[in-house]
């Protein structure tokens, strides 16, 4: 499972009973979202996605409910 780390913005792998607890983000797909490769490279193209902003978002959230 692929995982955004709340406070680092890094994408992180684990697997089976490794896993931490999450938060998920449920949206719809529009324009402007952002790929797993985009978050990666995260370009200033990127940055400047609403997409981006709102996972942005959905991570200060999770995070202030202390999920990492």
């Amino acid at each position: 499972m692929r995982l955004i780390h709340t406070k680092s913005g890094r994408l992180d792998e684990f697997f089976g009973d490794e896993t931490p607890a999450y938060a998920i983000l449920s949206h719809r797909w529009r324009k402007e979202e952002v790929t797993i490769q985009e978050w990666v490279e995260l370009a200033d193209t990127t940055k400047a996605k609403g997409g981006f902003r709102k996972i942005s978002r959905a991570c200060q959230i999770a995070s202030q409910m202390d999920l990492d």
